[in-house]
């Protein structure tokens, strides 16, 4: 059986790609990552849904509630997958103010994302445009003690991705690239 591999992301963001809310994120890397350097080692996936770190203050307030929704499986002994990435392209930010003029296509506020470009200064800021898919049915997994720490990729042990499982994609493609079009107008700037 081929290794299937998650990402893992805060629960809200999941949420607010699964909503299309937003089409991108951001990334540095986690501590147990080579290292410790975000890379796109996958260019398609699952994301895991994770609750460490997540920060009301790093939401906008509109958001706020999609925070709490996401934090309803925070105790759980499983994982449940609703969402397939494939990752159309990495693009690096390059200035703290072009991190900050993403806010407007994410559920974070600018300030939130300043932080994140000015966390571990040494290493780049990514963005990932992520094409989401709904799964057709949720996918379960237990927790594993292997999945823990720091780190962004995470080797999913026993499962395997059945067959049509992966539905629709979450925007129409329409909606997709013309977002993706006003982000890039961003970060090309």
């Amino acid at each position: 059986m081929p290794e299937l591999y998650a990402l893992k992301e805060w629960a809200v963001i999941c949420a607010a790609l699964d909503r299309g809310l937003q089409i991108i994120t951001l990334r540095k890397g986690g501590i147990e990552e080579e290292e410790g350097q975000f890379a796109l080692r996958y260019p398609q996936f699952l994301l895991y849904p994770t609750f460490e770190h997540q920060n009301s203050a790093d939401i906008q307030s509109q958001q706020l509630t999609l925070l709490e929704n996401s934090k309803q499986g925070a105790n759980s002994l499983q994982i449940i997958f609703n969402l397939w990435a494939k990752c159309e392209r990495v693009v690096p930010v390059t200035s703290k103010e072009m991190a900050k003029a993403l806010a407007g296509f994410t559920i974070w506020t600018s300030e939130a994302l300043a932080k994140r470009f000015e966390l571990y200064p040494t290493k780049p800021l990514l963005l990932l445009f992520l094409r989401a898919y709904h799964l057709n049915t949720p996918l379960i997994a237990p927790e594993n003690p292997s999945y823990a720490g720091c780190r962004s990729w995470v080797p999913l042990v026993d499962l395997a991705l059945p067959a049509g499982i992966i539905g629709p994609p979450v925007l129409p493609d329409n909606v997709f690239h013309q977002t993706a079009q006003e982000i890039d107008a961003i970060v090309k700037s």
